[in-house]
């Protein structure tokens, strides 16, 4: 509930949406301190509420093979160790200061049922033998006061793990520094196999990848391969 607040001599007075009144008879300091303190307290909540930061992220990935296709999904999340979230897929940056964990650490703190937020990337085939990937790249300064990016490739049939990763890790560093203001700058100018330390216009970044690839399973079952950056939320 949001009051308005108002002082009067004697009284202090509450008046929420419905314009009901709850009126307190105390000295006049007393009064306006308990409301200032209020006050404060519902602009904190109401602040934390609206600006959901997290503090960690992971990455994780996962295949599910099954003659239903949701049952496929299903199998992958539990791969990946995040079925029992409610996943909300996001967008692509990284808050400043935002601290990459492991898999295992972050898996164990989901909690059952809790709305999860995060970049995925997906593909799904039922076509026997066929190649599908799914990934996602990551680009992400070592200032802790810049903002970093995740990119995420999917529906890629027919491309190998070494491809995707090459897409999402270039992407992710062009969308960075492109964002600095150098907006003619290519990824694939700098993109190195295998390099995880960049140096580029006097900034360090840590660049990385989460990358699942798999064939298509027999009999026409549905294949599903899932890839995400999942954020802890403090």
């Amino acid at each position: 509930m949001l009051l308005n607040i108002a002082v009067r001599k004697g009284e202090g007075v509450f008046e929420d949406r419905t314009n009901q009144k709850i009126i307190l008879k105390t000295e006049d300091v007393i009064v306006k301190n308990i409301l200032i303190d209020i006050k404060l307290s519902l602009l904190y909540i109401i602040d934390s509420l609206m600006a959901l930061i997290p503090s960690k992220f992971f990455f994780t990935k996962g295949v599910g093979v099954h003659t239903k296709q949701m049952m496929a999904f299903e199998l992958a999340l539990r791969d990946a160790g995040v079925n029992k979230c409610n996943l909300v897929k996001i967008s692509s940056i990284i808050a400043p200061g935002c601290q990459r964990i492991s898999p295992e650490e972050g898996i164990k703190l989901l909690k059952a049922g809790e709305v999860t937020f995060a970049v995925i990337a997906e593909s799904i085939t039922n076509e026997p033998g066929q190649l599908v990937g799914a990934g996602i790249g990551m680009a992400q300064p070592h200032d802790k006061t810049i903002h970093g990016y995740l990119t995420e490739v999917d529906s890629a049939i027919g491309r190998t793990a070494e491809d995707i990763m090459q897409d999402s890790e270039e992407m992710a560093i062009e969308n960075l520094v492109t964002e600095w203001g150098y907006e003619d700058f290519d990824g694939d100018s700098v993109w190195e196999a295998n390099k995880k330390e960049y140096d580029i216009h006097n900034r360090k970044i840590a660049v990385d990848h989460v990358v699942q690839t798999a064939r298509g399973a027999e009999n026409n079952q549905f294949t599903v391969v899932f890839a995400a950056a999942v954020f802890i939320y403090d």
